[in-house]
């Protein structure tokens, strides 16, 4: 499976996908090629219940012998991600080029952190209609990951995606594996410059991208 090579195609590739196959499976696709062209060793969504106290850990990518963790994050209290979410509730991204350098009051998130050995993590916020709904990521496993401005663009427009495909249901899918998508897949998305892990990516605050004018759903925001 080849997806179009620039980031714009790559949307209205995940665009068809979304609107062609049922959530779960269109999803866990996308997480493949996402993970895969960024260099994560794990690609996740998780997403949160209306009155932002519990979340549920609901598709995951692995690279190669990556553990998993998906079947283990479900209903877990928000209260375990107080520190991350200080960020992402104000539409920030979070990215922690180095979990053993976490601040002390972050100490819970990171002891979960190393059980799963991540080394390096990327948080992208999904809001709907005013609400922190979708929490979209890669993890680094293997090494200290430098992910790049364009990266974290490219996670925010295809959150949105997500968003609008499945946020028309009130319930929290259920997992699926794909076992259509193969690890050695190729993938071109372009690559792209590489900016500091400590910018915190500050231009992004407030942005509130439009993926769906790339192609028409049969919904709205």
């Amino acid at each position: 499976m080849i997806p179009p090579p620039d980031e714009n195609e790559f949307l209205r590739y995940c665009g068809s996908l979304l609107l062609g196959l049922a959530a779960d499976k269109a999803i866990t696709r996308i997480l493949t090629l996402l993970g895969r062209s960024h260099r994560a060793d794990r690609a996740w969504l998780i997403r949160y219940n209306h009155d932002f106290t519990h979340l549920w850990n609901t598709h995951e990518w692995t690279r190669g012998e990556t553990s998993k963790h998906i079947t283990e994050l479900q209903g877990v209290p928000v209260e375990i991600g107080a520190w991350l979410h200080e960020k992402l509730l104000k539409d920030e991204p979070v990215f922690i080029e180095d979990t053993k350098r976490m601040p002390r009051r972050a100490k819970a998130l990171q002891s979960e952190f190393t059980r799963q050995r991540i080394r390096s993590l990327l948080s992208v916020p999904v809001f709907y209609k005013g609400r922190l709904m979708l929490q979209l990521g890669y993890d680094s496993t293997t090494a200290n990951a430098d992910w790049s401005d364009a990266d974290v663009d490219l996670l925010r427009q295809v959150g949105r995606l997500f968003a609008l495909r499945l946020l028309a249901n009130p319930d929290p899918p259920s997992f699926q594996p794909d076992d259509e998508v193969q690890d050695s897949a190729p993938i071109h998305l372009q690559e792209s410059p590489k900016i500091p892990a400590e910018s915190n990516y500050p231009h992004h605050r407030g942005r509130r991208l439009q993926p769906h004018a790339f192609f028409e759903l049969p919904f709205s925001l």
